[in-house]
């Protein structure tokens, strides 16, 4: 070999080892500087694993301190994808009771997110805890947590003013406006309380950070931030006095609500048919939560506050304070009923309750006996824009700023109204069904007790509330109406249930004076509304109450009987012992 050729070799080789050299140094460049901080992150995921706290959401209790609502353990299984071992996903299925394809499609699905738990099964029971514990040292990356889960002690006890828990949706998840106040997997409140103080009562979740070995076991917590409770709610229901209402109501479809005049608290607020909030929260109950939804009774709905119904002769309570308060029709001025009523002598005949009517009546006479052919005759004279006006004045078609969703805020119509809604003029036909309740009118059960509420108190009802916050009770808006007026149409409220003629009399209780109004408004092709509202004592007012009953026929035998029922049950559990004429004699 020449010196050239020697000389050319060793070149070669100088330059292949500084071009390595160089490429590495280049490489470790990469890594290092450019691209140091991800792998550097990388790393520390690796070894680093954040776990969330779950905050215990507050409790609900009723006016007594029973609980409503609270929080019990529940052991929940979960999984960090980037550290499980497929292999191990055989033995989680017969443990757990899942599918194994569903197993691993969990475990597979979060791509962007290897190292955040999966949560695989909640609320396993204490023998799967064991299993699980026993084979801890092979199953890397499976942890059980001890979280709350929402538990409601009482069943089916005031579900509706409860409301129940369901799972955050995706929409809500990014929608939401404080960013990290919930995750995807996080419970929020669907109604009732429940959604209304979501935000007080879900609490703040902490969380820990901990480090973990090359098989995802824990070496030490590295940081942790304790959970914030949610506040606990306070409401003014009473417990026992809503159980006993409930189950005095059966079987039976529709509302019962009973409202304390001097603080504006509503101590029993029963729908039914009612439901059992722990279905919703409880894993295992899918089948029991598909009964609930199909369910042709919609027992998810709140028929005391969100469903609006004809009022029937409930309503003429308004249309006789409309002729009181104008002076349209004194309330000595006599009508003849002989069954019906007509406009003229070509119109259909309006008919009333009773075949072959009730003869001449005044207004006092006509409350008691709730004679349609009477308030036919003062809705004519009257006019239906002084009706809605009336009804406006007693809350009617106003809505009730009460702690719950969706409440109805009810129909009044009027001549305007009916040319916005149905481009349409109003009719004299369409009067005298307004005058009786029926027609286009429609209130809630809430708002009819509010209506007697008012009149009760002869315009100083307290706000209406459901929930103790500590919020100083206000007034509701008074109405412009003559108290002469309201006290002359209390005299007639008392004839309805204390005379035997009145439309009430079931209703009637031996311990104390009650005055209130039955109504049977008309649903066809179905049986009518039963409806029967009142307050008591009559003396001083403490107490007021509504009852309808969905289809449920004449309000002044099975509402009424309810009302009396109800009232019995109220002097069972004690509500009457410091009520001052509680003990009074009937009139």
């Amino acid at each position: 070999m020449t010196i050239r050729e020697f000389e050319f070799r060793t070149g070669l080789f100088r330059f292949f080892v500084f071009g390595s050299l160089l490429c590495l140094g280049l490489a470790l460049f990469d890594v290092q500087v450019r691209c140091g901080g991800e792998y550097r992150d990388l790393a520390n995921r690796n070894r680093i694993r954040l776990l969330y706290l779950e905050a215990p959401r507050g409790d609900i209790y009723d006016r007594n301190g029973a609980v409503l609502a609270t929080s019990r353990p529940s052991f929940d299984v979960f999984v960090i994808p980037e550290d499980f071992d497929g292999k191990n996903a055989e033995f989680l299925s017969g443990v757990l009771g899942l599918k194994k394809e569903k197993i691993l499609s969990k475990i597979n699905h979060p791509k962007d997110a290897p190292f955040v738990p999966v949560l695989l099964k909640r609320d396993v029971k204490k023998a799967v805890v064991f299993k699980l514990e026993e084979r801890k040292p092979e199953l890397a990356g499976v942890s059980v947590e001890i979280r709350p889960i929402r538990f409601y002690p009482q069943g089916t006890c005031a579900s509706h003013v409860i409301g129940y828990l369901g799972k955050i949706s995706k929409r809500e998840y990014r929608g939401q406006e404080d960013e990290g106040l919930y995750r995807f997997d996080d419970w929020i409140g669907r109604s009732g309380v429940e959604k209304i103080f979501e935000r007080e009562l879900k609490g703040e979740d902490g969380g820990k950070q901990i480090e973990v070995n090359s098989q995802g076991r824990m070496i030490r917590v590295l940081s942790e931030r304790d959970p914030r409770p949610g506040s606990d709610l306070a409401l003014t229901i009473d417990s026992k006095l809503e159980e006993k209402i409930s189950q005095i109501f059966g079987d039976r479809i529709g509302s019962a609500i009973v409202l304390d005049l001097e603080t504006g608290e509503i101590l029993t607020l029963v729908s039914k048919p009612n439901f059992n909030p722990n279905v919703f929260v409880s894993p295992g109950e899918g089948t029991e939560r598909g009964r609930i939804f199909k369910n042709p009774s919609s027992p998810l709905l709140n028929r005391g506050v969100s469903t609006g119904y004809p009022p029937g002769s409930v309503f003429k309570l308004v249309t006789a304070l409309s002729a009181l308060d104008t002076g349209v029709v004194p309330p000595g001025k006599r009508f003849f009923c002989k069954g019906f009523f007509r406009l003229n002598p070509r119109s259909r005949a309006f008919q009333c309750w009773r075949d072959g009517g009730h003869g001449a009546v005044n207004l006092f006479e006509a409350v008691e006996q709730s004679c349609n052919v009477y308030f036919y005759n003062v809705g004519s004279r009257v006019g239906p824009d002084t009706l809605s006006r009336y009804a406006h004045e007693l809350g009617l078609g106003e809505a009730v700023e009460l702690e719950l969703p969706n409440v109805f805020p009810g129909v009044i119509p009027n001549r305007e109204w009916k040319k916005k809604t149905y481009h349409d003029a109003w009719y004299e036909g369409e009067t005298l069904n307004f005058a009786i309740g029926q027609g286009y009118v429609l209130t809630s059960p809430l708002q009819i007790l509010r209506m007697v509420g008012l009149i009760a108190t002869e315009g100083n009802l307290p706000e209406i509330h459901i929930a103790k916050t500590g919020k100083k009770t206000k007034k509701t808006r008074k109405p412009v109406v003559r108290v002469e007026s309201i006290r002359l149409l209390k005299k007639a409220m008392t004839r309805v249930i204390q005379t035997d003629r009145g439309t009430g009399q079931l209703a009637r209780v031996d311990f104390m004076t009650m005055a209130g109004k039955t109504g049977t408004a008309q649903a066809p092709p179905k049986e009518p509304h039963s409806w029967f509202s009142g307050f008591f004592p009559y003396e001083n007012p403490k107490y007021a109450l509504v009852v309808l009953i969905e289809h449920g026929g004449s309000g002044g035998f099975y509402a009424a009987k309810l009302a009396k029922e109800i009232v019995l049950g109220m002097k069972e559990t004690g509500a009457f012992d410091s009520v001052p004429g509680a003990g009074g004699a009937n009139v």
